[in-house]
């Protein structure tokens, strides 16, 4: 009889843009399920203050950022205390990426320590809940469990679940990835076969409303996905609100 190793894939919560009952209802599964992997794939926090780069000259944006960083840690604290003793891995995406991007070479010194304190945090704060932390690369940031891949994602089309599975699953495997904000399977052109998985968000849609211009957000929706993997295989399920419920399917059962 095959090991079977449960995980459970978040991501996407972007800090104070969160849906607080997607949240809600995925703490409390991850710690109905008692995964021995949990993965977050990157986005716990939004920071949009940066998105067009901090100037030398602004200080209106410190109040949205001081709430948006509260919110991303208070989040993930949630996420990883349900996930108890599991493995822990948290993706940095590309959001999180401009905060290191800012600490890397914002020509303004004080901002770029201010950044640099900012990513030690989060450093420090994955150390003291015994996370991996992986940045946002396109080698750095990929981890495998099994023939299962996780990626918070690098293309954002209608291609990108295929594209990621075709470049990073293994043969026979799947490719898990954030980023799209949307739930969707597809297969791979890969010897030995491979699919690709894109894990929905934890994000208030309606909230983002820099985002609310594009058609491809009318494909976005809250959820996460979950499944067990063993050296036999993997099984790969998606958690969907319909309605006002959360329908899922728990445990692993061999016959």
């Amino acid at each position: 009889m095959a090991t079977w190793k449960k995980f459970v894939a978040v991501g996407d919560s972007h800090g104070d843009l969160v849906c607080k009952s997607a949240l809600d209802a995925a703490v409390k599964f991850v710690a109905h399920y008692k995964p021995s992997l949990f993965v977050h794939l990157g986005d716990a926090f939004d920071f949009r203050a940066l998105r067009q780069g901090i100037k030398a000259t602004e200080s209106d944006a410190f109040e949205d950022l001081e709430a948006d960083t509260l919110a991303g840690y208070q989040s993930l604290e949630k996420l990883f205390n349900a996930a108890g003793s599991a493995e822990k891995v948290y993706m940095l995406g590309n959001h999180e990426h401009r905060l290191c991007r800012t600490a890397e070479s914002h020509p303004h010194g004080i901002i770029r320590q201010a950044a640099r304190d900012g990513v030690e945090k989060m450093e420090s704060f994955c150390g003291r809940h015994k996370a991996k932390l992986l940045p946002y690369h396109i080698e750095k940031g990929v981890f495998r469990s099994g023939k299962v891949t996780f990626v918070h994602g690098f293309t954002a089309n209608n291609l990108s679940v295929k594209q990621h599975a075709e470049h990073y699953a293994t043969n026979g495997g799947v490719c898990i990835m954030g980023h799209l904000h949307r739930l969707e399977r597809a297969a791979a052109n890969k010897q030995g076969g491979a699919e690709g998985y894109s894990a929905g968000c934890l994000a208030n849609i309606d909230a983002m409303t820099y985002a609310s211009h594009r058609l491809a957000t009318s494909r976005w929706s809250n959820g996460w996905l979950f499944g067990a993997i063993s050296s036999e295989g993997q099984q790969i399920w998606e958690a969907k609100q319909i309605g006002n419920k959360w329908l899922l399917p728990t445990g692993v059962e061999e016959m």
